[in-house]
């Protein structure tokens, strides 16, 4: 998700099961114990989306990906129709990462390295000891099928939801993880593909899940590989996504899970 976001059954949801909604703010039954001291100011102030509906210059030529000096990639998720606070995640390929909605230390949580999250999505059993990230698409889908209970007739549609998850990772997941998980989206039998945009004007591949239990739609960026926007078909409401590499996240991440426990 990293991040926590992904498919589950062709929805959006958090590839783990323990991790909080990412589109609804986190509501604690009780104050976490004892006071948090203050956070500082983050060192980045997202722009409101109109501006940031161009990706950032520095990224835009090619997959977006983190570097040596920026080894963290930071998402905004903005879900349409709702304002502020958003949804936003940091995440790095070996190193922890974080969560949280609007800045609120309540919300925190900590999340897995990317290389620890593409080891979940792909494997979620423990079938495979994973000693490298796959480079191709054939070896991507080996891994997802390996991690499949045997005879699963839902496999053909787990490569099609995990893959789609690894793409969500963003630019913290290296450019050639991205590809491989976006050629296999591409042939899908559950996926049908045409071009467009998303809602603020960002061109790109529509990606359209079909003969699944709950089916939506995606707009993926095919150069910089990345998701730009995800629709939900419960409700046709529209979550965008705004990524750029950045050099840390505002504070320390915490440990994996909720920050602070009801």
């Amino acid at each position: 998700m990293i991040a926590v976001l992904g498919v589950v059954a062709g929805g959006l949801g958090w590839a783990w099961q323990d991790a909080p909604n990412p589109i609804a703010t986190p509501s604690p039954t009780s104050s976490p114990s004892p006071t948090p001291t203050p956070v500082p100011t983050p060192t980045h102030t997202p722009e409101p989306s109109a501006v940031e509906s161009t990706p950032p210059a520095r990224v835009s030529s090619g997959p977006a990906s983190v570097t040596a000096d920026e080894p963290y990639w930071y998402i905004r998720t903005e879900t349409e129709g709702h304002p502020p606070p958003y949804y936003e995640e940091w995440t790095a390929l070996d190193q922890p990462g974080m969560s949280w909605v609007g800045g609120t230390v309540e919300s925190l949580y900590g999340l897995r390295s990317v290389r620890e999250e593409v080891a979940e999505l792909t494997d979620p059993l423990g079938n495979v000891a994973i000693t490298d990230l796959p480079h191709d698409a054939q070896g991507l889908e080996d891994l997802i099928l390996q991690g499949t209970p045997s005879g699963d007739d839902a496999s053909g549609t787990d490569v099609m939801m995990r893959s789609v998850d690894i793409l969500r990772l963003g630019g913290a997941a290296p450019a050639d993880l991205r590809q491989a998980a976006l050629d296999l989206l591409l042939a899908s039998p559950y996926i049908v593909t045409e071009p467009g945009s998303d809602g603020v004007g960002r061109p790109g591949l529509v990606l359209t899940q079909i003969d699944v239990e709950l089916p939506g739609s995606y707009v993926v960026d095919p150069d910089r590989l990345l998701v730009l926007q995800f629709t939900s078909s419960l409700d046709d409401t529209a979550h965008r996504f705004f990524g750029e590499a950045v050099v840390a996240p505002p504070i320390a991440p915490p440990a994996f899970g909720p920050a602070y426990a009801d």
